[in-house]
């Protein structure tokens, strides 16, 4: 048996019992690891693309900000924009309600516009394993009438209706 202080030396035991304990700690973590590489291919960002009205032809917007119930999750550079990656709300489990803050020009006056969106998803959980947690993958993505403003509803369509890494767009809205 290793001997970790001497009863006739004036050592403290509690080094003895640290270092036991620090030696346990490390066998521990070195032999209780379970390889968790998380290759997940799914997303919590709604990918939004806007396009003139009338056409198929991107275009970029001037908008300030885009709002939750959670607060700001977008607020703007100095350019206008073409795409955003919003996220899903983490506190719901299948709705997210977006506020978007934009300049418009009405009769060579810029104005203040504000459009609303409302989505509803179905959230679906998987374990990994049991010590690497799990993951979530989003689906059947719709644009719900009861919040979402006019002018959006008749012309944003869903072009995508489940959540990847490696969507380019899953609505698309018309200005």
């Amino acid at each position: 048996m290793i001997r970790f202080f001497n009863q006739n030396s004036k050592q403290n035991p509690r080094k003895g019992i640290g270092l036991v304990m620090l030696l346990s700690i490390i066998l521990m973590l070195s032999t209780a690891c379970e390889d968790c590489t998380f290759i997940s291919k799914n997303s919590t960002l709604i990918k939004l693309r806007f396009y003139r009205q009338g056409t198929t032809r991107q275009a970029k917007f001037n908008i300030d900000s885009v709002r939750t119930e959670r607060g700001t999750v977008y607020k703007r550079g100095s350019i206008d924009i073409d795409t955003l990656s919003l996220p899903i709300n983490p506190t719901s489990t299948n709705n997210a309600y977006y506020v978007f803050f934009r300049k418009v020009s009405i009769n060579n006056v810029i104005v203040q516009r504000r459009d609303t969106l409302q989505v509803a998803y179905d959230r679906l959980f998987s374990v990994v394993a049991p010590n690497c947690g799990y993951d979530q993958r989003v689906d059947n993505l719709l644009i719900l009438p009861e919040k979402t403003s006019r002018q959006i509803l008749q012309t944003a369509q869903i072009f995508k209706n489940n959540l990847t890494v490696n969507d380019s767009v899953n609505i698309r809205i018309f200005f």
